[in-house]
């Protein structure tokens, strides 16, 4: 399958607009612009895409037949990871990263019908945390953002974000470290893992989106991470480390009305194909795209993405990236119905 290279000058020189951005930015000392191409990725992946050495990541659009084409290129030293898409393909979020913010936690933005702007409170301060996903509604997103009373090191409460008012209201609070949230497809409850059962012991809990019927649903005493809402409305995928000092993740759906495990159905992966991680479910959770590497070689691994169709058995590589790029954060944006 042929794919194609994204490139700053790609990004630049895809709409008239971009390179006159870049004019103006130049004469701003380089300060460099955000630009967005107008065109919704509706149907298609948001995958955002590093370039090792580099001061920028960028987002690309990725339809599932492996075309690919620019959405989102931040200016100098700005980076764009971990991308969300609302409902229906027209929103993106994504937590955008300057150098000049240091290691303060990520500013949060979002791409408004080709339109880039920052999420804001009611007072035009940035909403920084770690995103989560987007509720139905395609207004409202929950997010892990640092403890307020006191000041926490790092994001561990959850709260809920109002894209259009800014309004952040607190979802979670407490010692615990509540990360990865993600919203159900039908909009009455949110997923997330917490610590709240011991150090290095995260479990998957559920909540509500008023706050109400926090419960406990897995009680595997390891390392797990949340993955995605999916296949069913019930299920939920995550990831497991392995208690054997190995780095070897294991991926698992969970029932979270049961708490019943059962495997992820994986592809067969050819020899000398790098680790596998799972990314994001597609097409009502028929299909899921996974990231594995290839290789070795001077650079380093390729980085690749694939679609693998559960329902068939079949894997079809849609990107790849040689091993000065890799890939952080894979989005699927489901078209309105």
């Amino acid at each position: 399958m042929r794919t194609r290279r994204v490139t700053v000058w790609h990004v630049l020189m895809s709409r008239s607009s971009l390179l006159s951005c870049l004019i103006v930015a130049l004469v701003a000392s380089g300060s460099g612009c955000d630009t967005a191409t107008p065109e919704a990725p509706a149907g298609a992946l948001v995958v955002s895409v590093l370039q090792t050495g580099k001061p920028n990541a960028e987002l690309v659009a990725v339809s599932l037949d492996g075309q690919e084409r620019p959405f989102l290129h931040l200016g100098y030293a700005k980076s764009a990871f971990f991308p969300a898409c609302a409902p229906g393909g027209r929103r993106v979020a994504f937590q955008r990263e300057d150098d000049a913010d240091g290691f303060a936690p990520p500013r949060l933005a979002v791409v408004d019908d080709g339109r880039v702007r920052p999420l804001a409170g009611p007072a035009d301060d940035p909403i920084r945390g770690v995103l989560g996903t987007w509720a139905p509604d395609g207004r409202r997103i929950v997010i892990a953002r640092r403890s307020p009373e006191p000041p926490g090191a790092f994001p561990d409460d959850l709260a809920v974000v109002d894209v259009e008012t800014g309004t952040v209201e607190a979802l979670t609070s407490g010692p615990a470290a509540d990360l990865t949230p993600l919203w159900s497809p039908d909009g009455r409850r949110i997923a997330f893992v917490s610590d709240r059962g011991g150090e290095r012991q995260r479990e998957v809990f559920v909540i509500a989106p008023d706050g109400s019927g926090l419960r406990q649903v897995t009680a595997l005493g390891r390392e797990v991470y949340l993955a995605g809402w999916g296949p069913g409305p019930a299920d939920v995928t995550i990831r497991v480390l392995r208690t054997d000092g190995s780095v070897v993740i294991d991926t698992w759906i969970v029932d979270v009305e049961t708490g019943t495990l059962r495997a992820l159905p994986a592809p067969a992966l050819p020899d000398g194909t790098g680790r596998f991680r799972f990314e994001t479910w597609v097409t009502g959770g028929t299909a899921y795209v996974y990231q594995t590497s290839r290789g070795s070689g001077v650079n380093g691994a390729a980085a690749v993405l694939s679609l693998f169709d559960v329902e068939t058995g079949r894997s079809t590589r849609l990107i790849e990236r040689t091993g000065d790029q890799s890939f952080f954060g894979t989005a699927w944006c489901p078209a309105a119905p």
